[in-house]
């Protein structure tokens, strides 16, 4: 099975230097839905195919490039099999 691991900002985002990353079967659906959520629209910036099979391996290496380049933190958010990344010092 194929998923579409996506990468996600908006207004909010950019201002705390942080992504919105998910992999989804659906991305039409999932699209639709996180618009309905988010108070400032957002938009999906990239766009990739993964196997469901690698997309733990691929957002643990995900998770250490940009913990590791940003010394920033990264958080789960099982709901939506969604990621978050926020730049250190934003989220107290």
């Amino acid at each position: 099975m194929t998923l579409k691991l996506y990468i996600r900002t908006n207004e909010w985002y950019e201002k705390y230097s942080s992504v919105l990353i998910g992999a989804t079967d659906n991305l039409e659906e999932t699209e639709t839905k996180l618009i309905k959520n988010e108070m400032i629209k957002g938009s999906v910036v990239k766009v990739y195919d993964i196997k469901k099979t690698e997309e733990k391996r691929i957002f643990k290496k995900i998770e250490k490039y940009l913990v590791g380049v940003n010394k920033g933190f990264y958080t789960y958010i099982k709901q939506r099999n969604t990621r978050v990344f926020v730049q250190d010092g934003y989220i107290k």
